[in-house]
């Protein structure tokens, strides 16, 4: 009996986990699937990104990172790669710039 359940809940964390791998492949498809839009519909820019940038050139990225999550709703961890994507957007434009 005793192995019965433990049989039962490894089967059943099993399921569970490739639900959850199923579920975030289909959530960054539809990630790249939105970008693709996004490129193709050349929709403007959401104003905060340039209030963004100003902070993030005048090296408050801490306040950047709160200014995105309180207007996107994202997570710590999101609204932290949101600011890395935008400050390296800005170096790579000002070295490409600057050639």
């Amino acid at each position: 009996m005793e192995w019965g359940i433990i049989l039962f809940l490894l089967s059943m964390f099993f399921t569970m986990f490739l639900r959850v791998m199923h579920l975030e492949s289909k959530v960054t498809a539809l990630a790249n699937q939105q970008k693709r839009i996004e490129q193709q519909v050349d929709l403007p820019e959401h104003p905060v990104y340039e209030d963004i940038r100003v902070k993030i050139r005048e090296g408050k990225e801490a306040k950047a990172v709160k200014l995105a999550r309180k207007t996107f709703g994202l997570s710590l961890i999101e609204g932290k790669q949101l600011i890395d994507e935008l400050r390296n957007e800005a170096l790579n434009q000002g070295t490409s710039s600057s050639k």
